[in-house]
C-alpha cells in the first residue's frame, strides 16, 4: 500500500502563442510531482525537454545549469491536447523549479514559464501493533 500526503494549487494558465506552458496539476505527491502542459499549437511539436533543478540561482542559465532532465518523456500528442509526466524519487521537504521545451523540425521554442513546487513531508508510519489486549 502506498502512502501519499496532497496539497492543493491554484493553477492559473496564460496562453502565448508558440511556448509550451508547464503548470501544477491539484495535487502535489510526498516525493513525486505530476506536471502538465499543453501540446503547443502551430507547428507538431517533435519532442519534450523537460529540466528540473533545485537551485533558485539556477534559473537565470536553464539549459545549461539545470542538470536534471526526464528521461523516457511521451511523444508529444496531438497539437492542443494535455500532456503529462510523474517525476518520481523527489526529496522530502525540498522546493523545484521545472522548465518545459518542445522541438520541431524548426528547433527548440522558447522556454515554458518556471514552476516552483515544494515536496511534502514523508508520512509517518505507525509502529508495529504486538500486543491487542
Amino acid at each position: 500500500m502506498s502512502r501519499k500526503a496532497w496539497k492543493s494549487f491554484v493553477v492559473i494558465i496564460i496562453v502565448i502563442a508558440g511556448v509550451v506552458l508547464l503548470y501544477l496539476t491539484i495535487r502535489a505527491e510526498t516525493v513525486s510531482v505530476t506536471r502538465g502542459w499543453t501540446t503547443p499549437v502551430g507547428a507538431e511539436a517533435g519532442e519534450y525537454d523537460l529540466r528540473y533543478t533545485t537551485n533558485a540561482a539556477d534559473t537565470i542559465k536553464i539549459r545549461t545549469q539545470w542538470p536534471k532532465w526526464i528521461e523516457g518523456m511521451q511523444l508529444p500528442g496531438v497539437a492542443g491536447t494535455p500532456d503529462s509526466v510523474v517525476i518520481d524519487s523527489l526529496l522530502p521537504n525540498t522546493i523545484y523549479y521545472f522548465a518545459i521545451w518542445s522541438w520541431n523540425e524548426y528547433g527548440w521554442s522558447e522556454i515554458s514559464n518556471i514552476v516552483i513546487d515544494t515536496t511534502g513531508a514523508l508520512p509517518v508510519v505507525p509502529e508495529k501493533i504486538t500486543d491487542f489486549f
